[in-house]
């Protein structure tokens, strides 16, 4: 099977943080425990897994760029009240969300349920952007995924930016 250049997905659902850790000591074997401290992360990486296994039917072998996209849903304080309230939003209403999770924290909880779908290794991911904004108000929460191959030769990418070598 020749590997897949692009792939893209939407993954429904509210993107939930990832990379925080708590450690504990077990009583009984005196091990340390290493827990994620979101609860919610774990039920992310579920969706986000099952949205990749539908579009990656192989891993990516060499080098990839992903694009993230997060819908975050908007808190119903930002639109005005009564029947106005569908589209209306209020003067005050930030454009963008710079509430908690940020960016990283998301694409954390993502990238590691996408490791072993879509990729081997995190160290393939050699760019990323990641983007956060407020879902539509009828539209749903979520993440736009886009996984792209890189080229590795010369040649390819030189004639991907209009190079001639």
């Amino acid at each position: 099977m020749s590997e897949p250049r692009e792939i893209r997905f939407f993954v429904p659902g509210v993107p939930a943080p990832g990379g925080s850790k708590r450690g504990f000591i077990a009583p009984r074997t005196g091990r340390v425990i290493v827990k994620e401290d979101c609860a919610r992360s774990k039920d992310w990486r579920a969706v986000v897994a099952l949205c990749a296994m539908e579009h990656c039917r192989e891993q990516f072998a060499g080098p990839v760029i992903v694009e993230v996209i997060f819908y975050v849903p908007r808190p119903k304080g930002h639109y005005r009240t009564a029947e106005n309230r569908l589209f209306d939003l209020k003067k005050s209403a930030p454009l963008y969300p710079t509430t908690k999770p940020d960016c990283t924290k998301l694409w954390r909880s993502t990238e590691d349920a996408l490791k072993g779908l879509c990729w081997a290794d995190d160290s393939q991911v050699v760019d990323q952007r990641v983007r956060k904004l407020y879902s539509l108000y009828n539209s749903r929460p979520g993440a736009d995924i886009v996984v792209r191959a890189v080229a590795e030769s010369v040649d390819a990418v030189a004639a991907a930016i209009g190079v001639t070598l």
